[in-house]
């Protein structure tokens, strides 16, 4: 539950609540119409709403109040900037700030709200990039900026998945986080599929970050996006 790192945190010092390090960035594919979520963290929590069709979000931080509906928002048919709003609403009245909260919608709107009190760690924050928007905390100064370089550095050539898959690898490689990443997803709505395609690894499927990205690039395969041209 969200509140269980929140408590952890208060028992802790400062400095300690400080060593997690969280990232999602949201994109959508002009070309394609597809939409997608990454995420990566030292704390390992998948706080996540994807619904095929309407919208895929991530919450950080703490994760999101308890009365926080994203999901029923999303299948109202909102746009990400309402349920962004909406969503921000709902954690106002029940007086919640400790998250950060990124939606992505398949009419290519990508929104973000960071609570009152959700950067209170290092390099915390967020990017916009092109049809592309990265949020995070816990990072080395730079790694919110280096995300935005390293999605539009990608080959054009490449898989819209493949392209997020290549990020990730390039934000791993500059070792960016304050600790290692423990867990890792990607999830890709497209509108050709019937499915969502989501692929989710983290540190107990193996022994290390490398390990965090081989499994997805196992699990990818496996759903027929084959990331070979993209090295980790």
């Amino acid at each position: 539950m969200p509140y269980f790192k929140f408590v952890l945190c208060l028992a802790l010092s400062q400095f300690s609540c400080a060593a997690f390090a969280t990232m999602y960035f949201a994109a959508f594919d002009r070309a394609t119409g597809q939409t997608a979520l990454v995420y990566s963290s030292s704390g390992g929590n998948f706080w996540q709403t994807l619904v095929k069709g309407k919208g895929l979000a991530g919450a950080q931080n703490y994760g999101l109040c308890k009365e926080a509906t994203p999901r029923i928002f999303f299948e109202q048919g909102l746009s990400a900037p309402e349920v962004v709003a909406r969503v921000k609403a709902q954690c106002d009245a029940a007086d919640y700030h400790a998250y950060r909260f990124l939606a992505v919608t398949p009419d290519g709107n990508i929104d973000y709200v960071i609570g009152r009190d959700g950067c209170s760690i290092p390099d915390c924050g967020a990017r916009r990039g092109e049809n592309f928007v990265v949020t995070g905390g816990g990072l080395q100064p730079g790694v919110l900026d280096a995300a935005v370089a390293a999605y539009e550095a990608q080959d054009p050539k490449l898989t819209f998945t493949c392209r997020l898959y290549g990020t990730l690898t390039s934000l791993y490689a500059s070792g960016g986080q304050i600790n290692d990443f423990v867990g890792a997803s990607i999830t890709v709505d497209n509108p050709a599929r019937p499915a969502l395609l989501h692929v989710q690894t983290d540190i107990f499927d193996g022994g290390g970050q490398q390990d965090l990205l081989q499994n997805l690039k196992a699990q990818l395969l496996a759903n027929g996006e084959a990331c070979d041209s993209v090295s980790n």
